[in-house]
């Protein structure tokens, strides 16, 4: 089962160890019945124990486990797609979920470091971590509209789609044809 994610904008680490692994356990899940929801609450809550274990990193069991659930999660976050394409169950809700349980995964670990790290720095790495996690949103944001807008324009294929040319969605640009969601 292939990722859909063309091999010139796949990151290393995804397309040797995540991705496949994925396609090994994505057809166990979809013979479970697994949905595809649940797999995303899962990979959440991995990253919400990631966060915790990062928040004691000092030691480092914590700091080992912290990175095996970040890697369970990001596992996690890979099959939830390809599992919904699998079983024919993908939503706008469930990509609504699946962002917003990305998006508190990575909350939880920025404030797990940031626990830490206020203990040896104090305060103001709050502002620090506040920003990072600013700039990881606006990043990854950015990231996948370019990525959809490569599989729709460069592969004919992603989520893109063409607006009907005398009805423009309520706060795009003019010069906007398309939206993406």
């Amino acid at each position: 089962m292939p990722t859909g994610r063309p091999p010139e904008i796949e990151e290393a680490t995804n397309r040797w160890l995540i991705h496949p692994l994925a396609r090994r356990l994505t057809p166990l899940l979809a013979r479970l019945r697994v949905p595809p929801n649940a797999v995303s609450l899962a990979g959440m809550a991995c990253g919400i124990l990631a966060g915790l274990a990062y928040n004691r990193c000092q030691d480092r069991r914590f700091a080992l486990a912290g990175l095996l659930l970040m890697l369970l999660w990001h596992l996690m976050d890979g099959i939830d797609g390809q599992l919904a394409r699998l079983t024919g169950t993908h939503s706008r809700f469930g990509k609504v979920l699946d962002g917003i349980c990305d998006y508190v995964t990575f909350t939880a670990v920025y404030v797990g470091l940031a626990a830490t790290l206020d203990r040896q720095q104090g305060g103001w790495i709050w502002l620090l971590v506040l920003a990072a996690g600013i700039s990881h949103a606006a990043q990854a944001a950015a990231y996948e509209a370019q990525r959809q807008d490569y599989d729709f324009f460069g592969w004919n294929r992603g989520h893109a789609v063409v607006a009907d040319p005398g009805v423009r969605p309520p706060g795009l640009p003019s010069a906007s044809f398309f939206f993406i969601y």
